[in-house]
């Protein structure tokens, strides 16, 4: 289960962050999870519930979201939610695409003292 390397980085990048910004205790976290990014949401719940408890992130609230798929189009520079992994720019049909998001994690809002 991979996730549980993905919660103790996440808890790490907090660490690090907390010495950089000086809070003492992370109150609520958002998570955004790509679709792409090959995490399965519920194991990266289990994961983190399992190993928070001696951690900055022992009383916050966690909140996993799931992260939509987006491209920008390459001839147009339209950008397009994906459905049905159809990898076409909803403005013009084109097929010359790159990933906008879907494929990350990303920590998107945190609520410190």
């Amino acid at each position: 289960m991979h996730e549980l390397s993905v919660a103790e980085s996440i808890i790490n990048s907090l660490e690090k962050l907390k010495e950089q910004e000086n809070f003492c205790v992370i109150r609520s976290i958002n998570i955004e999870i790509g679709h792409l990014s090959g995490i399965d949401i519920q194991a990266l719940r289990f994961a983190l519930d399992s190993i928070k408890k001696h951690t900055l992130l022992s009383e916050a609230v966690i909140n996993l979201i799931p992260m939509s798929i987006t491209i920008r189009c390459l001839d147009c520079d339209a950008l397009t939610r994906i459905k049905d992994y159809e990898f076409i720019c909803g403005s013009c049909g084109s097929e010359s695409v790159e990933m906008e998001t879907g494929d990350s994690i990303l920590i998107t809002e945190l609520e410190v003292d």
